[in-house]
């Protein structure tokens, strides 16, 4: 048996080599051209949009102490006065335990409480008066990102705003 300490190495001349230059190219091709259709997949292209969006409010609600969420529900609590989580989760289109759980943190900064309701199961949600301050204060930073937002919008696309019914409670 030879140890590799024992085995000579080739002796290299650099001068002698040509250096050579491959590229290599790949095609992808698509899985199946079946699925050639979802590039242009209306969920997934306003999905994009949304989070752009989002990310726009995000921005500008940075170092307000809330989130763009946060505010969305405040400023609807303060439109509509108290609502059960079921009436506020259809307003904001949120699904329930999206919405309890943004809730849960604005509870625990005394910026919305719940209030005694005849069924004990219903738990509606009420704006607190520190609520309504923070919402007040944040509403010249929600205005500077709303009027930003067009412009996010037309990068998708999108030029109008969406058009809901007023907010009202029952």
């Amino acid at each position: 048996m030879v140890s590799l300490n024992q085995v000579p190495l080739p002796k290299i001349c650099f001068s002698q080599l040509t250096l050579r230059i491959m590229r290599v190219y790949t095609l992808i091709m698509p899985s199946s051209p079946s699925f050639q259709a979802c590039r242009t997949c209306a969920c997934s292209a306003l999905r994009h949009a949304s989070r752009a969006v989002t990310q726009h409010y995000e921005r500008h609600f940075r170092g307000s102490g809330l989130r763009a969420t946060q505010f969305t529900i405040l400023a609807t609590l303060a439109q509509t006065g108290p609502l059960s989580i079921s009436e506020l989760s259809a307003k904001l289109g949120l699904e329930r335990t999206t919405l309890s759980r943004n809730l849960r943190l604005l509870e625990n900064k005394r910026w919305v409480c719940a209030i005694a309701h005849c069924d004990q199961r219903i738990r509606r949600m009420e704006l607190t008066p520190k609520g309504r301050k923070k919402a007040v204060a944040a509403l010249p930073v929600w205005k500077r990102a709303d009027a930003g937002a067009e412009t996010v919008l037309r990068r998708f696309g999108l030029q109008s705003r969406p058009v809901r019914p007023p907010l009202r409670s029952k």
